[in-house]
C-alpha cells in the first residue's frame, strides 16, 4: 500500500488523507491488533490511562509508578519508578527490545509522553 506524497506546508486532498488513514490502519492491525487504544497518545491523560506509543523519540517522561510494556507480551516490561520529585525520565535506548518504530504501551501513569532531548535543568 502506497501513500500519495503532497507538498509539505499545503492542505493534503481528501484522497491523501484517506490512503494515509488506510495505511495505518494496516499497520495498526499488523502491529497491535486487539489492543484497542489509539497510538501516539499525547500529554493528557489520569490516572488508570493506557498509553500507545509508537517510539520516535529517545526519551519518555512520566509522572509516577507505571509500567512500559510490549503489547504483543513478547518481550519482557520495564518498571517505571516513582521519580522523587517532578517527572521521571527514561533513555528508551536503555531497552534493547524497544528499536525506533516499535510500539510500546505505558501504563499507570496520568502523564507520558516523548521526546527528542531530555528537558533542560
Amino acid at each position: 500500500m502506497s501513500v500519495p506524497p503532497f507538498v509539505p506546508l499545503t492542505k493534503p486532498t481528501a484522497a491523501q488523507l484517506n490512503a494515509i488513514s488506510r495505511s495505518q490502519a494496516a499497520l495498526w492491525a499488523i502491529s497491535l491488533g486487539g489492543v484497542g487504544q489509539e497510538p501516539m497518545a499525547a500529554e493528557w491523560g489520569g490516572p488508570g490511562s493506557i498509553w500507545i506509543f509508537q517510539r520516535v523519540h529517545r526519551w519518555l517522561l512520566y509522572d509516577s509508578t507505571g509500567q512500559l510494556a510490549d503489547p504483543s507480551g513478547v518481550n519482557d516490561p520495564v518498571s517505571l519508578a516513582d521519580p522523587p520529585s517532578g517527572l521521571g525520565l527514561l533513555d528508551l535506548n536503555t531497552i534493547a527490545w524497544l528499536a525506533p518504530g516499535m510500539f510500546y504501551r505505558v501504563t499507570g501513569c496520568a502523564v507520558a509522553w516523548e521526546r527528542s532531548a531530555p528537558p533542560a535543568g
